[in-house]
């Protein structure tokens, strides 16, 4: 009789033992990390994410602005600035780990510029080119980035800029900025949109001829523009506004009693070219 009770509980013991062993170990839980680069971003600002979950064979990235991904090491564009909560959901046999960071793209230094006209109603289909500096915009070389053309609300706007001073040229047909605003006259605020008006008047050209030998000063309706212009030469004065003009010349030198002085009177139309020769 023992030595049947004794077999019964070795027989016990063994399945005992034998269930023990069979049982799967736990799966390892999940841990979800990632990493950025770079660090330090400005709209539109492309950030690579690198992936440092362990125990996790699947993921789905929460870039915060309404895009996703599945892939272990995406990247993503944040195209415009903010504080974006960045989540990461890592998956495996023993559960799922969440991670989170928020990420900052700076918004990046732009200009806007608004084209309006001499009765300051908005101008479409302008074209407006940006210069660093009064050399270059009256050369019009070494042009910052690609000319832009003004939308139906009248504007452009140029990104992705230094926080620096800039001039500008805007054209449409026979008007253009030359007699009005011209550059933003302080730097730009980084990481900030400028925003500026400037208008553009209709605009042709004054052409002077001084067919003598003797030089002669040339004024302008009251204003001297030339104190001296010399004798067999021509000039022109690009881009004068519109309207009626009175160009009055004296003789400087080469006269025997009194300096010859004519009065020339002409209408400058819009594109058009208004000639004075003399005497």
């Amino acid at each position: 009789m023992l030595k049947k009770i004794t077999l019964i509980l070795r027989i016990t013991f063994i399945a005992l033992l034998f269930t023990s062993c069979s049982k799967d170990t736990p799966a390892a839980i999940p841990t979800a990390n990632f990493s950025w680069t770079p660090s330090s971003n400005t709209a539109p600002a492309n950030v690579s994410f690198v992936n440092n979950s362990t125990n996790a064979s699947s993921y789905l990235w929460d870039f915060g602005d309404g895009s996703t991904s599945t892939l272990p090491n995406p990247s993503h564009t944040f195209t415009i600035g903010g504080v974006y909560l960045v989540k990461l959901n890592a998956t495996g046999a023993g559960g799922v780990a969440m991670s989170s960071n928020n990420i900052t793209i700076l918004a990046p230094t732009e200009l806007k510029i608004t084209v309006l006209d001499a009765s300051t109603n908005i101008v479409s289909g302008a074209l407006v080119k940006l210069y660093t500096n009064v050399t270059d915009l009256q050369n019009q070389t070494n042009q910052v980035n690609q000319s832009l053309t003004t939308n139906t609300s009248g504007f452009v706007v140029f990104t992705n800029l230094q926080p620096i001073k800039y001039y500008w040229y805007i054209s449409k047909s026979c008007q253009n900025n030359y007699n009005t605003t011209v550059t933003t006259t302080n730097n730009l605020t980084a990481n900030t949109q400028t925003t500026v008006n400037s208008q553009i008047t209709s605009t042709g050209n004054l052409v002077f001829n001084n067919i003598s030998t003797n030089p002669y000063k040339v004024e302008v309706n009251g204003v001297v523009l030339y104190s001296s212009m010399a004798g067999g030469t021509s000039n022109t004065y690009t881009s004068a506004s519109i309207g009626n003009y009175t160009i009055k010349v004296t003789q400087l030198s080469g006269y025997v009693f009194t300096p010859t002085i004519n009065t020339y009177n002409g209408v400058l139309t819009c594109g058009s070219t208004l000639t004075a020769t003399f005497p």
